[in-house]
């Protein structure tokens, strides 16, 4: 699973997502995908599937991972997501980069990307409902920085999540409760 983007920010900024995936097996590698968005022009939670054939020690060719959310699952328009892989997915490695140009009136400048990584249903990022607490340090509040979360509901029903922040010493300096609905992607900017 990942986390996927092609959407319009602030100062006309554009940002596309790309994926990588590579079978490191000598067996053909049968892949299943579905993206599951917000689409962000007409409304709504949609899904999109891709199945994807990959040779022994083969990657997706360029040309489907660029700008994929439109050449494997036909989405072109704005929309913010999820992509879960099923079969034979001990065979591979996957990534998706998120990018943008630093400056949208030049081009010259380059872009900047993120990269976010593929991960197991049974990775330890994934919180089950009733599940253990998820610790995660290096939140940042500041006039160069700001701490953004994305919440990903995969099993089918809402749930509610409850966001809290401490300090070194345990001592709670905000909370917050968010509803997940079912399938969704919930992106909170400036968690705190």
């Amino acid at each position: 699973m990942c986390t996927t983007l092609v959407a319009k920010g602030a100062n006309s900024t554009q940002f596309v997502s790309r994926l990588s995936i590579v079978n490191g097996t000598a067996k053909e590698a049968s892949l299943t995908l579905t993206y599951t968005y917000d689409d962000l022009d007409a409304g709504g939670t949609k899904t999109a599937k891709a199945n994807v054939k990959l040779a022994p020690r083969a990657a997706l060719p360029k040309s489907q991972g660029d700008d994929f959310l439109t050449t494997l699952f036909g989405v072109a328009g704005q929309s913010r997501g999820w992509v879960k892989v099923e079969g034979d997915v001990g065979a591979i490695t996957a990534v998706a980069a998120i990018s943008t140009l630093v400056d949208p009136l030049d081009e010259k400048k380059g872009v900047k990307t993120a990269q976010v990584n593929g991960f197991l249903s049974t990775a330890p990022e994934i919180a089950g409902l009733g599940g253990v607490e998820h610790r995660f340090a290096g939140m940042e509040k500041s006039v160069a920085k700001r701490t953004n979360v994305i919440l990903v509901e995969t099993s089918g029903s809402s749930a509610d999540v409850t966001l809290r922040a401490t300090s070194g010493t345990g001592q709670v300096l905000k909370e917050r409760t968010v509803t997940v609905g079912a399938n969704q992607y919930y992106q909170i900017n400036d968690v705190f």
